[in-house]
């Protein structure tokens, strides 16, 4: 089973809609400028910090600080 991204990250932050993607402020970031790219349609999520391949694992391993098997 594959969790939906933008509901994993959207229970940490909220979204805000933008086309077929959606935005919010870097949850990982001090400055609250960041823009963080969340892509529903290819599971996807990044920053200016954080590449854009970043999936909901490694989503869930920074929010979390845990590593792949318990994120």
């Amino acid at each position: 089973m594959t969790a939906d991204i933008v509901t994993v990250i959207g229970s940490y932050v909220p979204l805000l809609r933008n086309g077929e993607e959606w935005e919010t402020t870097c949850p990982f970031e001090s400055h609250p400028q960041p823009l963080c790219i969340i892509g529903s349609k290819w599971r996807c999520f990044g920053c200016a910090a954080h590449e854009p391949d970043d999936s909901v694992v490694g989503f869930l391993m920074l929010a979390e600080k845990c590593n792949a098997e318990k994120a």
